[in-house]
């Protein structure tokens, strides 16, 4: 009976470890970070490119930020992301020229989903958040003339933070610049706009 028992619980702690394997995270659709266009897509302005290589929805845009020529001669063109009208933070991607003609698309583009852009709090609690995080003695906006420095209090940006790896879900977050001076530190700290948390 004993034993019946133990081989019982071996074969309950397989089947629990087993759905646990099967519960991972759904990942969300991983552009590739080069695509060469094929005869038919070169033929094809920069917007109806976008539209069949990332099936853009309603919400989806890019928008062209910079046009650079190389040292012989091709055209770069790099847009940004944004969704809903909100800068989706580090996607970025750029059509390649040769020729005149655009040949290949690079860099990152997020699948965004259905995600509220309405946020939950306001962007003094999350500069709240972020000093709470960061747990500096003091910032450089608050030491003033004492260090020959004049900073404004940082003002977030509200942006659209992504997981590259498509694993996680996009977020509506504030990005808050936060220049720390005892210790001294400078980055940018992202804030879940929703929960308050910094991503």
């Amino acid at each position: 009976m004993k034993n019946a028992l133990t081989t019982l619980a071996v074969v309950l702690g397989l089947i629990s470890w087993a759905q646990q394997q099967n519960t991972r995270p759904i990942q969300h659709q991983v552009h590739p970070s080069f695509i060469a266009l094929n005869q038919a897509q070169q033929g094809l302005n920069p917007q109806q490119i976008f539209n069949e290589i990332y099936q853009l929805s309603s919400d989806d845009h890019l928008e062209l930020i910079s046009v650079i020529t190389d040292d012989v001669g091709q055209k770069h063109e790099k847009y940004q992301q944004e969704f809903k009208g909100i800068v989706v933070e580090g996607a970025q991607v750029t059509l390649h020229y040769k020729d005149n003609v655009p040949s290949m698309v690079s860099g990152y583009f997020s699948e965004i989903g259905n995600l509220p852009v309405q946020t939950q709090m306001t962007n003094s609690s999350a500069l709240k958040a972020a000093k709470q995080k960061v747990n500096a003695k003091t910032y450089a906006w608050e030491a003033g003339k004492s260090v020959h420095m004049h900073m404004e209090e940082p003002h977030g940006e509200l942006v659209v933070f992504t997981d590259p790896t498509g694993f996680t879900p996009s977020k509506l977050a504030y990005k808050i610049d936060i220049y720390a001076l005892d210790p001294i530190y400078r980055a940018d700290v992202f804030v879940d706009a929703s929960t308050g948390n910094v991503l």
